[in-house]
């Protein structure tokens, strides 16, 4: 967390040094894989492998949700969301919460579900946005816990909570997205770890991150969100050589990638075979892997930790076919790089 502020603090220097001004390359609405990071949203450019900027919200964004309509929201002030035209570089549209926003998915519907990190005697609330008419809509409230992962499902929108006391119980909440009502689908007291979801063709993907604790311990299970039951537990036995869930699944061609460990601790992501979740291939990295962007082809992006003192973050791209690592960019390097 340090090393992430003094980051910041860094790239604020930089605004400040340029007047607030960053190069800004408009670009199609069809604009493919972007992120969040230091505040920027960033479009990747696969086969080139290279990166541009689309624009900027506030430094300490967490992350950034495309609406139907193209536009990109994210935290702009520090009670806003705000969107971006990515073909103008421009902030349309701004929507005042009752506080400040945390991280955020849009459903399909338009409907942008932010979480936040104030306790209120009502407990926590996600604030509710139509992005299409931009304004704000009557919050959910009553939410038990800090909010560990946000997921837009086809009907729901799926949040993993952590309450902030002992025995701190981890909970699952359905968020039916035409009545914005939360249903609690289960809670558990976790023993070192906390839960990350994916959502693909109908399932909701739920990882238990951190080692894997035995034979009798599950860290993915999988619910048919059509009935709200776990249609599937894979048993840690069944991921071997994985020794270790460090992040959130991303699906492309009929497999799931998992940034994992594996002796240990030494990075990898895993490929998974669908449906039943084979461990297919194991892929070592030179760095941790953060947060899987995406894939082209047989190359795979993902975000991970810059090998600095400062702990800068970097854009890598990585050959599956190759089993390395082919290029990597440094955000805060880019950042300098574009601003002369």
């Amino acid at each position: 967390m340090n090393a992430r502020r003094s980051i910041m603090r860094f790239v604020l220097s930089l605004l400040l040094a340029s007047g607030g001004v960053f190069l800004v390359h408009a670009e199609r609405p069809d604009a493919g894989i972007c992120f969040l990071e230091y505040g920027y949203l960033f479009q990747v450019h696969p086969r080139p492998m290279e990166l541009s900027v689309l624009g900027m919200f506030h430094p300490a964004a967490p992350s950034a949700a495309r609406a139907p309509d193209g536009l990109y929201w994210a935290r702009r002030g520090e009670r806003e969301l705000a969107a971006l035209d990515l073909a103008s570089g421009r902030i349309v549209a701004s929507v005042r919460l009752a506080m400040r926003p945390y991280d955020h998915v849009i459903a399909a519907n338009g409907k942008a579900y932010v979480t936040h990190h104030t306790l209120t005697r009502e407990g926590f609330w996600i604030s509710v946005v139509d992005t299409a008419n931009r304004s704000a809509l009557e919050p959910i409230k009553g939410v038990e816990g800090l909010r560990c992962d946000i997921e837009a499902g086809e009907r729901c929108v799926y949040l993993c909570t952590m309450e902030v006391g002992e025995p701190h119980t981890l909970r699952l909440y359905a968020i039916d997205t035409q009545r914005d009502e939360a249903q609690t689908l289960f809670s558990e007291i976790p023993e070192g770890y906390d839960l990350r979801l994916a959502f693909n063709d109908g399932l909701l993907y739920i990882c238990r991150t951190g080692p894997l604790q035995g034979r009798d311990f599950a860290p993915i299970r999988v619910m048919d969100t059509a009935s709200g039951r776990i249609s599937v537990q894979v048993p840690a036995t069944r991921l071997e050589p994985i020794s270790r869930i460090t992040g959130k699944m991303v699906f492309d061609r009929g497999y799931a990638y998992l940034p994992c460990a594996v002796s240990g601790n030494e990075p990898a992501i895993a490929r998974l075979s669908l449906p039943d979740l084979e461990v297919d291939t194991v892929y070592r990295s030179e760095r941790a892997v953060w947060r899987i962007l995406g894939l082209v082809e047989d190359r795979l992006i993902f975000i991970g930790p810059e090998q600095t003192e400062r702990g800068d973050i970097s854009l890598v791209f990585y050959d599956l076919g190759e089993e390395r690592e082919v290029k990597r960019i440094s955000l805060v390097e880019f950042l300098k790089d574009t601003n002369r």
